[in-house]
């Protein structure tokens, strides 16, 4: 690449692009299947709940995302009073994965993490756009053999997926969309813990955003977006394999 070939933003119309992204992102959201969502939400929460560890696996800005996940509600469960929740990032140690990586092979650096840590009746949710990492699809096959339950948030149904209870495609195949996707199970994991209710900036710290919607209006807008009448016939689902039955009445009742 040289210079005359590098893209600057006086190339593109930045306006436009972000507009056309930001349409995209609202008509996938539309796209999701509010209830395979919620069945990993359900799962992560009982888990926790049990005082059993969650751990979070993903590669590039996937293995970011598992950080966020892990940082944001290792936190919220602090704030609600969670006593002992265990929720580890499998690819947040450096040293721990090049360790791995250099003597047992990068694509052992989760598996090998597992069967070191994990436990029966643990759970180990897979973020991956590509749904086929061979790290992840090994994770996944050594959460079965040690008795966990598997979950995954994917852009592709790939390679992992015959090892999941449950799971959701989300993006379609487009890395930016469905990142932010996977990252909305945080929060919908933060909210459930937190009653249902969002966690908001404390009223005097809010002060200076013009016309910031309350609560309610947020509430009513996510109801709106999440509702199965708001979407055009789910595109993407997740399936369930044998084992307990999750559903999205589940996180109703977890919030009560």
């Amino acid at each position: 690449m040289t210079a005359d070939t590098i893209t600057r933003s006086h190339d593109v119309n930045v306006e436009e692009v972000t507009a056309a992204y930001l349409r995209e992102l609202a008509e996938q959201v539309h796209k999701v299947d509010s209830a395979a969502l919620s069945q990993i939400a359900v799962r992560v929460v009982d888990t926790l709940a049990a005082g059993a560890t969650v751990f979070v696996a993903g590669n590039g800005g996937s293995a970011s995302t598992s950080g966020h996940f892990v940082c944001d509600v290792l936190n919220t469960c602090r704030l609600v009073g969670m006593a002992h929740a265990r929720i580890v990032g499998l690819a947040d140690n450096v040293a721990t994965i090049t360790a791995l990586a250099n003597d047992e092979g990068f694509e052992d650096v989760f598996a090998a993490q597992l069967q070191m840590q994990a436990r029966p009746n643990d759970l180990l949710l897979i973020l991956s756009v590509s749904g086929n990492s061979e790290n992840l699809l090994r994770a996944s096959v050594r959460a079965r053999e040690m008795d966990l339950g598997v979950v995954a948030a994917l852009g592709n149904a790939g390679r992992v997926l015959a090892h999941c209870d449950h799971w959701i495609e989300t993006g379609a195949g487009d890395y930016g969309l469905a990142e932010d996707l996977h990252m909305s199970l945080a929060h919908i994991v933060i909210r459930v813990l937190n009653g249902g209710r969002p966690r908001v900036l404390p009223d005097g710290s809010r002060s200076s955003i013009a016309a910031r919607p309350s609560e309610e209006e947020v509430c009513v807008a996510a109801s709106a977006v999440l509702s199965p009448a708001a979407v055009d016939g789910p595109a993407d689902t997740g399936a369930a394999r044998d084992g307990p039955a999750y559903d999205s009445a589940s996180v109703a009742g977890l919030a009560t």
